[in-house]
């Protein structure tokens, strides 16, 4: 806590019976505690007097907001208000924390706050587990197989310029309007052959990459087109926590893994 709170760090530790309502934790016993590093909510916090429980504000399994008109959008109507305060940092969830593991602490989701960072800090992680089955409830927000999903389907691409070209022509050649959200050196190449584009920024900078993520789901999800080809990023670092994400939002990856 002292080394990344407040910060993009969630924490699950073990919970006595009684402490909080069902509907706080899911019905699970363990609680998750985090710290936020936004000012507005630091505030609100302070003002309030005690600890607040909520939940995310947007609509189950769909692309995170990273804008108060993203709320705006989800959940007009069915809300009082909306604190603003701006648009978001990192523009991915926190990095989640199991601390109630026998074995060591596991990552559920990955985040900006990385292994790298946390191993120094607290010793060797047990691991990872950032996915669960449809019949059990996760222990985290995003560990089901599909989340943060548009409704246009994304077809992850993570292969080369012929990669590229051979699903770009498949897809065309279906009749399909393709939006693409890539890098700026994949934009250029491709651009032509879309109805829509978003730029993630240079393929070497994953942050500006991690922070357009959501908002650019949510502007392709909204163009006239019938497929979101996405461009996959390096592992290291934030990498992961991009990775993860647009993983859970694809419905399909290329190349694809051949059959043993």
């Amino acid at each position: 806590m002292e080394a990344f709170w407040p910060g993009p760090l969630t924490l699950i530790f073990p919970m006595k019976e009684g402490v909080f309502a069902p509907t706080v934790t899911a019905g699970h016993n363990t609680v998750a505690l985090r710290m936020p590093a936004q000012e507005q909510t630091l505030e609100l916090i302070r003002k309030t007097g005690f600890p607040l429980v909520g939940p995310s504000a947007n609509t189950s399994g769909k692309p995170s907001p990273t804008t108060a008109q993203h709320v705006l959008h989800d959940l007009s109507g069915k809300i009082a208000g909306i604190l603003d305060g701006g648009e978001t940092q990192i523009g991915l969830e926190s990095t989640v924390l199991d601390l109630t593991n026998a074995d060591g602490p596991v990552i559920l989701r990955p985040g900006a706050i990385t292994e790298v960072q946390l191993e120094p800090i607290i010793g060797k992680l047990a691991g990872s587990a950032q996915t669960t089955n449809e019949a059990e409830a996760p222990k985290a927000p995003g560990m089901k197989y599909q989340h943060y999903a548009p409704a246009q389907p994304v077809i992850l691409i993570d292969g080369t310029a012929a990669d590229w070209e051979g699903v770009i022509e498949e897809y065309r050649g279906k009749g399909k309007a393709i939006g693409i959200l890539a890098s700026e050196e994949q934009l250029a190449v491709h651009k032509a052959a879309a109805r829509a584009t978003y730029s993630l920024g240079l393929k070497d900078d994953v942050a500006a990459a991690s922070q357009r993520l959501y908002a650019g789901l949510r502007y392709l999800d909204e163009q006239p087109i019938d497929v979101i080809l996405a461009e996959a990023y390096d592992l290291s670092g934030l990498g992961k926590a991009f990775m993860n994400r647009l993983e859970k939002a694809a419905s399909s990856k290329y190349p694809k893994k051949q059959a043993k």
